[in-house]
């Protein structure tokens, strides 16, 4: 059953600070409005900060939003403060949100303090373009290891992209992303690049503790590099599954799960899946093995996440695990190619041959989820699953072995205020603190699939981006700038409620 912690609640109570820092002039016409966490002082991305003339800003993944309206300048202008999972307690007359005034001052500053009623707490924007511009506007500092792509990757020019997949390969952080979008194309156009809707980057190891990753992403000169040109070029291809076998080892190996979905995305009975190889050399995946088309096949991979982190127990078993909502499939690690091999798990927690018709064990009553990952966390002694669900919120859920039952599912992450969706969550692990007490996890952030604040029911992808049906109503306000990327949280595991 999902919970917030008493603690948690209490914050909701408290009220938050404003700050307002008389800035030495430095000649930037820019007046810098700087919005954090009230407990931990760090910036808070996607802020929605509207004057009463509406308009409209975000913040930045500093926290920073850059005003230089032309007649507004200079005098004082009215900010309402929104943001999911944060609450600004100052001036608030229900039904209208929150705020407070401000004197814009160009070259001056005002710091807004919100205090956080989730466990999740914000940390940055991973992908997409703009990601410290009004720092970078208003002379603040960006992180050393975001400075390269503070306004869009110079190598691809992407300027938002979907769901992220990773894996530790070959001592880096190997990181694949869906769906992009770049400013020489149109919406769903995918860059230029016809079936190659899936884009690559690396980073260093370790991570910097807190800061976003140094992205590098394969391609140049503003070009898509394709990472999995599988025939036909005319469809799509979406990875996931990414696994390595032999870590450390010369004989490395990373493998990923490919899905040739019809062009317009979603099934159709031409849709296949298989596996594909990572070629060092060409830096692409090549398609190993085609698996039996829809109708015969008896699982499915797409969207799956590989396992990266076993317990003690289930190390060195030989086998790769892959998991959605919980873990669901496996296959030793000599068959990655072998659809046959695969086993899928029954309605009792036991490994069967993927041909023999199964039902998938319930994990009991409660939360229904969607996409995810499932780790081991050393820190709690148990399995974790991250994933997302169907009320556009992000829940933790623990279990004792791998198999599950995951239990005492928490939110962590809401997004209802503004109804706005994050998913397709995904455990960052490699970037996990304090022995995985603090863990990262990331979601892609979207109008897409969004409910409207009052609770109306969940929009598809089609009516929200493209008005299908003749309707966008109900969907939430699409994000200047920041639309459709990943967003960043980290959660402290001890400040959960046992």
């Amino acid at each position: 059953m999902a919970a917030v912690s008493g603690a948690w609640q209490g914050l909701m109570l408290a009220m938050a600070l404003v700050v307002i820092a008389n800035a030495a002039e430095s000649g930037s016409p820019y007046f810098a409005i700087r919005v954090v966490d009230s407990s931990s002082h760090a910036g808070v991305p996607l802020v929605r900060l509207t004057t009463s003339t509406y308009i409209t800003m975000y913040t930045d993944s500093a926290g920073v939003a850059a005003f230089d309206e032309p007649g507004m300048m200079n005098q004082p202008v009215w900010f309402s403060v929104l943001a999911d999972g944060y609450v600004y307690a100052q001036n608030a007359d229900p039904p209208y949100d929150p705020g407070v005034t401000l004197v814009t001052t160009p070259g001056g500053q005002a710091t807004i303090e919100l205090n956080r009623t989730q466990p999740g707490s914000r940390v940055f924007r991973l992908t997409g373009a703009g990601l410290y511009r009004d720092s970078l506007l208003t002379g603040l500092p960006v992180p050393p290891t975001a400075r390269a792509r503070a306004l869009m990757d110079p190598a691809s020019k992407s300027a938002a992209q979907d769901t992220v997949m990773t894996a530790v390969y070959k001592h880096r952080v190997f990181w694949t992303f869906g769906d992009t979008v770049c400013p020489s194309d149109r919406r769903q156009g995918n860059c230029h690049n016809t079936g190659m809707y899936t884009v690559g980057a690396t980073s260093p190891l370790p991570t910097v503790l807190g800061s976003p990753p140094e992205l590098s992403y394969f391609g140049g000169g503003g070009t898509i590099h394709p990472m999995a040109p599988i025939s036909p070029l005319d469809r799509n291809t979406w990875i996931s599954g990414l696994s390595v076998v032999g870590a450390g080892q010369p004989n490395e190996t990373m493998y990923a799960t490919y899905i040739k979905p019809s062009t317009g995305g979603g099934p159709d009975p031409h849709e296949y899946e298989g596996v594909a190889v990572w070629n060092q050399s060409t830096s692409t995946f090549e398609q190993i093995s085609r698996w039996p088309n829809a109708s015969v096949k008896k699982v499915s991979l797409n969207g799956a996440h590989a396992v990266q982190l076993l317990s003690p127990a289930d190390s060195g078993d030989g086998y790769i695990y892959y998991s959605g909502s919980a873990a669901y499939a496996r296959v030793a690690e000599s068959s990655v190619g072998e659809y046959h091999n695969y086993q899928v798990l029954d309605v009792n927690r036991k490994w069967v041959p993927v041909g023999e018709a199964v039902k998938t064990p319930s994990q009991g009553e409660g939360v229904t989820l969607g996409g995810g990952t499932v780790n081991w966390n050393s820190w709690l002694g148990k399995y974790m699953l991250v994933a997302d669900g169907g009320d556009n919120a992000v829940y933790l859920g623990f279990a004792t072995q791998l198999v599950g039952p995951f239990v005492n599912a928490t939110m962590v992450a809401s997004h209802r205020s503004t109804g706005s969706s994050c998913y397709n969550a995904a455990h960052l692990p490699h970037m996990d603190s304090s022995d995985g007490r603090v863990i990262y996890f990331a979601c892609t952030y979207t109008a897409m699939w969004s409910n409207a604040p009052a609770g109306a029911p969940k929009n598809s992808w089609g009516a929200c981006l493209f008005g299908q049906n003749g309707s966008k109503a109900g969907c939430a306000a699409v994000v200047p700038r920041y639309e459709y990327n990943n967003l960043v949280y980290k959660v402290d595991l001890s400040t959960l409620a046992p």
